[in-house]
């Protein structure tokens, strides 16, 4: 939170601090953190040999990473609109280059 404060201003930083919150275990259970004083209480050690398949939830934390633009980004087929994107989006390093790019043919819109 505070490099995000110092470096992007307070609007970001906010928008941090709430994703934060909402990823802790203690939202998800109860809604409500108080302190006590005390240490957590360590839970026991699972056993290793299960009949049952393992199952794990992975958090991936995209800070910003995958945007709209960067998933359906105007190939070079589109002419100025592909060259408005590349001059925007090349500034900050987040351009999509054509040659990692999949060309794709839409009926009906602006560059098909």
């Amino acid at each position: 939170y505070n490099s995000t404060f110092k470096s992007d201003g307070v609007y970001t930083a906010l928008r941090v601090a709430q994703q934060l919150l909402v990823t802790s275990p203690e939202f998800h259970t109860t809604n409500v953190i108080s302190r006590n004083g005390s240490d957590r209480i360590a839970k026991p050690s699972l056993s290793t040999t299960s009949d049952e398949p393992y199952k794990a939830l992975v958090y991936v934390y995209l800070f910003g990473g995958l945007d709209s633009f960067y998933m359906l980004a105007p190939h070079s087929s589109c002419g100025s609109l592909h060259q408005e994107y590349m001059n925007v989006r090349q500034e900050d390093g987040a351009a999509l280059l054509n040659d990692r790019a999949l060309e794709l043919k839409a009926d009906g819109q602006p560059c098909a």
